[in-house]
């Protein structure tokens, strides 16, 4: 019983908690692989952590399994309308249906569904309320976390281009010191300078032999074909811009994808030893919204920002080979 409750607690991480927060609808934390065979199987401390404290929480205040039925019965019956809500959407906006055709399919779904929820609505006071509540909880801080993701994408959109930002700075009149080695810059907007990129040229005045800008960009679909997963832009004197592609169920995994590209950057090759990874370290800025967030929805966008895992556990990175620069998000 223990290995297959251990066994359904990773497959809960996998199915349910990776492709959320992969789609960002939820900060990053630490996640674990658990099987180095198959692809997708994870562990997260920090969820693990919740669900251990709920379980908890649930045998304190109810004590029995029979009292459990009142909680049940309102989860299973939201659960079964909220999917039926998301499958008119699917079929509208991305099969194609005809509203004839999505409402004669969803019609009963919807009478199944809305009988079984009304049902239930007297049993909230009962037990119903605790699986009501974590819903909303939930919605909040991922309705929250997106919107903040979008200001911020909206502000990173007004950066300067790559393209122009680097033909500046190396054709500047202050002289731009080149240092032996490789550095890699990741980001997750293609085409545009990297925080981290301006910050140390703009500060440090140096720019490595070889610069590698790394574009990470997440798509809907779970797993990317090899074959259209990089693309490699060749920005001149020593400079790159690798777009990688992943899906929301796949693991990044930095060092390797870098040795992937040996032979392909000219007569460049991965070396850990001589290769160095500058990363953001956001903060957002107070008061920064300009009344987009309100001031408390703003506070928690900051405090899950700041807690969220830091992008070398993301991006797979040993922390000796990891410089991190301040930067400040403005929303």
């Amino acid at each position: 019983m223990t290995t297959r409750r251990w066994v359904a607690d990773c497959r809960y991480h996998s199915a349910t908690f990776n492709p959320v927060g992969e789609l960002g609808f939820l900060p990053r934390v630490r996640v674990i692989e658990t099987s180095k065979e198959q692809r997708g199987q994870v562990y997260s401390p920090a969820v693990n952590a919740i669900l251990f404290m709920s379980v908890l929480f649930l045998v304190l205040v109810f004590r029995s399994s029979a009292r459990l039925t009142s909680a049940y019965g309102i989860a299973v019956g939201l659960t079964m309308l909220v999917t039926t809500i998301q499958m008119v959407s699917v079929s509208r906006n991305v099969w194609g249906w005809s509203a004839w055709c999505v409402a004669l399919v969803s019609a009963p779904l919807f009478a199944v569904d809305l009988t079984l929820v009304a049902a239930n609505i007297p049993k909230i006071p009962s037990g119903g309320w605790f699986p009501v509540t974590v819903g909303l909880l939930l919605f909040v801080l991922m309705s929250i976390w997106n919107r903040g993701r979008e200001l911020a994408a909206i502000h990173a959109d007004r950066t300067e281009p790559l393209d122009v930002f680097l033909r500046d700075a190396l054709n500047s009149g202050d002289r731009l010191a080149r240092v032996r080695g490789t550095a890699v810059y990741p980001g997750n907007r293609a085409g545009m300078t990297p925080a981290a990129l301006k910050s140390n040229i703009r500060h440090n005045g140096v720019l490595h032999e070889t610069a590698i800008i790394f574009a990470n960009l997440s798509e809907s679909a779970p797993r990317i074909d090899e074959e259209t997963r990089i693309e490699i832009r060749d920005l001149g004197k020593g400079c790159y811009e690798i777009i990688a592609h992943h899906g929301f169920v796949e693991r990044m995994n930095l060092p390797a994808l870098l040795e992937s590209l040996n032979g392909r950057l000219g007569n460049w090759n991965y070396d850990p030893a001589h290769t160095t990874f500058f990363l953001p370290r956001d903060e957002v800025a107070k008061g920064c919204s300009h009344g987009a967030l309100m001031r408390w929805r703003e506070a928690l966008f900051g405090q899950m920002s700041f807690h969220s895992a830091t992008s070398a556990e993301y991006y797979g990175l040993r922390p000796e080979d990891v410089v991190e620069l301040g930067v400040q998000i403005a929303l």
